[in-house]
């Protein structure tokens, strides 16, 4: 099997974490325009989830897999539009999706929902395979069987 240098050898890549279920608790010291309030608890929305980090050599078959699972009890938040945003940045170790931290959004994919709205609780699996020059990206929501796919080229 052969190894490559990622195409963004000169930068970390990773998504912004937005589902409920991947916010973190605020500990002290984490910034307050980032604060989000879920069910009463205070969150911190915009974390860096790093994929790869600076000149990472990768076997060309590499996948990275995440699972989320969001919890949308309203009947308005099973309306919404969800959201999976990419983020690259110069920094080796990010800890926000900030332009302190040197993150630039690189690509986002929207995810509709269906006709009657999403269920309860959405539960999505998330493919990243990175080329030489691009990124393919592809999330399958379990629940109802539909794959979305996107493609961003660093060119």
């Amino acid at each position: 099997m052969y190894s490559w240098l990622i195409p963004l050898f000169l930068v970390s890549s990773g998504i912004r974490t937005c589902d409920k279920c991947s916010f973190r608790v605020i500990p002290a010291g984490d910034p307050d325009e980032l604060l989000a309030t879920r069910n009463g608890e205070s969150y911190c929305d915009g974390v860096f989830e790093k994929l790869v980090t600076i000149g990472q050599t990768i076997p060309r078959t590499a996948v990275f897999t995440l699972r989320r699972v969001s919890h949308l009890g309203s009947r308005r938040a099973k309306k919404r539009r969800l959201y999976t945003r990419l983020y690259a940045s110069i920094e080796e170790d990010p800890e926000y999706c900030t332009e302190e931290c040197f993150c630039v959004k690189i690509g986002e994919i929207v995810r509709h929902p269906p006709r009657g709205g999403w269920p309860d609780v959405v539960t999505s699996r998330i493919e990243i395979r990175f080329g030489e020059t691009e990124m393919a990206v592809r999330i399958f929501e379990e629940q109802s069987k539909v794959e979305y796919r996107a493609r961003i080229d660093f060119l």
